[in-house]
């Protein structure tokens, strides 16, 4: 959303109080550290939802 004395604020959905989006305000570097563990190791794929709904990481071979 936006960047603002070196704290970046964002919007999220909380699952947990029923799907409303709130606000967060986090430094900087927290932001990137969240942001990288959304990112898969190479070679590794996300397998589609199966009937739980859940998407597991996987190594392809």
């Amino acid at each position: 959303e936006r960047i603002e004395e070196g704290k970046v604020v964002f919007r999220y959905k909380d699952n947990r109080d029923d799907g409303k989006q709130k606000r967060c305000r986090i430094d900087g570097e927290e932001f990137i550290g969240r942001f990288l563990r959304h990112i898969l190791p190479e070679g590794f794929t996300l397998a589609p939802a199966a009937s739980t709904g859940v998407r597991v990481r996987y190594y392809g071979i």
